[in-house]
C-alpha cells in the first residue's frame, strides 16, 4: 500500500470520468470520455472520479442528460464485479444514491460531493478546480496517515464548511477497508505497525 493520495480535477462543460488505479502514488489518472468507457480497467480495483454538470438524477454529457440508471449500468458492465469506488463530483450528487428500480452493484463504493439538493462549488477562474477535490485530497491523506477511514466524512464536511455537505456511503468505507486496508475503526498502534511493516 502506498501512503499518498492526490486528486486534482476541473469542472468543465464536457464531463470526464477520471480513473486512478489503487496504487495512488504510482498511477496516472486517465481521462475517459463517457461515450467510450473501454479505457476503464477491467482487471483490477479502481477509483472512478466523475466530474460534470448535473441535474438531480442525470449527468450532463455534451448536449444531453444521461439518466442515473444508464450511468450505473454502463459502469457496472465495464467493471464486471471488480471493486470500484465511484466518486461523483457534480451538483446534486447524492441524488444518484437511490435509483428507482435499480441497485448500485454491491462491489461499488460511493462518495458524493454534496447532498441531493445542493450544488457543488469550484475555485473560480482561471483554474476552476473543484472545492470537493481539494477537500477529498486532504481528508484521504488524513485517513491514510491515521490508518483509519472512520473520519473521512467528518473531515470532508469540516473542510467544506457550510458550502456543501459531502456524503460517504457505507459502501465506500467497505471499499477503503478491503482495497486500501483502511479500516473504519482505528487499530491499536502496535497492531497497526505490525501490519504495515
Amino acid at each position: 500500500m502506498t501512503s499518498t493520495y492526490s486528486i486534482t480535477v476541473t469542472n468543465e462543460a464536457t464531463p470526464r470520468i477520471t480513473l486512478a488505479t489503487i496504487d495512488f502514488a504510482g498511477s496516472e489518472a486517465v481521462a475517459v470520455p463517457f461515450d467510450d468507457l473501454s479505457a476503464l480497467s477491467t482487471d483490477q480495483a479502481a477509483v472512478i472520479y466523475i466530474v460534470s454538470h448535473a441535474v438531480p438524477n442525470a449527468l450532463k454529457v455534451g448536449n444531453r442528460f444521461v439518466p442515473e440508471a444508464e450511468l450505473v449500468m454502463r459502469l457496472a458492465e465495464q467493471r464486471k464485479g471488480l471493486p470500484t469506488l465511484v466518486i461523483l463530483d457534480t451538483c446534486f450528487a447524492e441524488s444518484f444514491a437511490d435509483i428507482p428500480g435499480l441497485e448500485w452493484p454491491p462491489h461499488f463504493g460511493r462518495i458524493f460531493s454534496c447532498r441531493a439538493f445542493e450544488r457543488s462549488w469550484h475555485t473560480g477562474a482561471p483554474e476552476r478546480q473543484s472545492l470537493f477535490s481539494g477537500a477529498l485530497n486532504w481528508a484521504m491523506r488524513s485517513c491514510i496517515a491515521n490508518r483509519c477511514s472512520a473520519t473521512l466524512e467528518r473531515n470532508l464536511r469540516e473542510r467544506l464548511g457550510d458550502l456543501q455537505q459531502a456524503v460517504v456511503d457505507d459502501s465506500a468505507y467497505e471499499f477503503l477497508e478491503k482495497v486500501l486496508a483502511l479500516p473504519r475503526t482505528k487499530l491499536p498502534s502496535k497492531l497497526a505497525s505490525q501490519l504495515t511493516s
